[in-house]
């Protein structure tokens, strides 16, 4: 099987599904970007590795000065008991698949909206700068146009009243 486990199909699956057995029976590694895991970190995408099972019982301050333990910690979690161990605050002894504390989550609702609203002015703002960019263009070439016509009505206006500079005289000797 040459493929990592994210990238197979169901075909591959079923074809190598004894490989696949093998490798997940005592898994050492955990994806980061599709949580699969396995035992050889080489079929996985973004490899981790599990921490020991007596690291994942201890309290979140010993568990962020554990190396292994503390890459597999999410952002949110890794900040949040950093503001609880600021404020002198102790977490419960949880495994790390219940969640902790999700006090965030209208913290994150509100700061989505707020990127998504920076994105559509960002957008509006390009939009409008084009727009603008558009305009100037125009206005100049109507400039040029409008020039243009003056001159022109310059040249008919000089042609049609150009009084004869000589007289041509009309009888022959």
């Amino acid at each position: 099987m040459a493929k990592r486990l994210c990238k197979l199909n169901r075909r591959d699956i079923t074809e190598h599904l004894g490989e696949i057995h093998r490798l997940v029976t005592q898994p050492k590694f955990v994806c980061q970007s599709c949580a699969r895991s396995s035992a050889n970190e080489v079929n996985l995408c973004k490899p981790i590795a599990i921490p020991p099972l007596d690291g994942q019982v201890k309290p979140d301050e010993e568990q962020l000065a554990c190396g292994p333990f503390s890459e597999t910690l999410s952002v949110s979690e890794k900040t949040l008991s950093e503001a609880l161990k600021i404020n002198k605050l102790s977490l419960k002894n949880t495994p790390l698949d219940t969640p902790v504390i999700d006090v965030n989550s209208d913290e994150k609702a509100e700061l989505k909206r707020a990127k998504k609203a920076v994105k559509k002015q960002e957008k509006y703002n390009k939009k409008l700068a084009k727009m603008i960019k558009k305009q100037q263009k125009l206005f100049k070439k109507s400039q040029e146009l409008e020039s243009e016509l003056e001159h022109l009505n310059v040249q008919v206006e000089s042609a049609l009243y150009i009084e004869p500079q000589f007289q041509v005289a009309n009888h022959l000797h």
